[in-house]
């Protein structure tokens, strides 16, 4: 009985177990977010269902292989362009949380990595340049570049790439 009994309770908590990715997926941000909160937000999530947490590097990888679209953007306090380029995205962000697609709403996400403070994640992107941003359309990189754009051109850049 005691066995027929653990077997039930295996079964059911594999059955209600929800998987780290679709923890992911169903991660919805406000705004541009650092990397540091998205894997905070991630993390807490992760308690909640019993999983181990991530760090950063971690967290970054999955949420790349999210659904939608994820644009990385690599920035550093010290850079006057990245200043001048941070209102437009999180303009961009606020007004396109979503983007229509082939009949679809494809969600988009758009996160922030400090240059200096994320040194090793900013080489494994190839990032010599500030600002550079990384755009993901169901984890497969789609497009990077390098500087700013005016709020019209980056609404019709995103737009473009989940068509």
């Amino acid at each position: 009985m005691k066995k027929l009994y653990l077997l039930l309770i295996l079964t059911l908590n594999s059955l209600c177990s929800t998987s780290v990715q679709e923890i992911v997926d169903n991660l919805k941000f406000s705004g541009v977010v650092s990397l540091s909160s998205v894997t905070s937000q991630l993390n807490s999530e992760l308690q909640k269902n019993n999983l181990a947490k991530v760090n950063d590097d971690e967290a970054l990888n999955l949420v790349l292989k999210k659904s939608g679209l994820v644009m990385l953007k690599f920035f550093a306090g010290w850079c006057g362009p990245c200043q001048k380029f941070a209102p437009i995205v999180a303009s961009v962000a606020k007004s396109h949380k979503t983007f229509p697609s082939r009949g679809n709403t494809v969600n988009a996400t758009y996160i922030e990595i400090d240059f200096d403070k994320y040194k090793s994640i900013s080489r494994h992107f190839g990032v010599t340049s500030i600002p550079t941003s990384v755009i993901y359309v169901n984890g497969t990189q789609k497009q990077r570049f390098v500087g700013g754009a005016t709020e019209q051109v980056l609404i019709a850049r995103l737009q473009k790439l989940v068509e």
